[in-house]
């Protein structure tokens, strides 16, 4: 997510302005310290970024999160 926030040269702040989310919710998703992720959540990061699910997400088998 943090390749497509530098592409739209956009900030913590100013995505979650877009997506309507906290800061550190921005941070946490960036990073990705997330265990879960709403729809409504993944659709405001998605219409902020004017991209599809697949381009925010990563599958990771349990297990192999390192």
């Amino acid at each position: 997510m943090g390749e497509l926030m530098t592409g739209h040269g956009l900030t913590d702040v100013e995505l979650a302005r877009l997506a309507g989310l906290s800061e550190g919710d921005v941070a946490r998703l960036r990073t990705g310290d997330v265990r879960s992720l709403r729809l409504s959540t993944l659709d405001g990061l998605c219409r902020a970024l004017g991209c599809c699910p697949g381009d925010v997400l990563d599958y990771v088998l349990d297990g192999d999160e390192g």
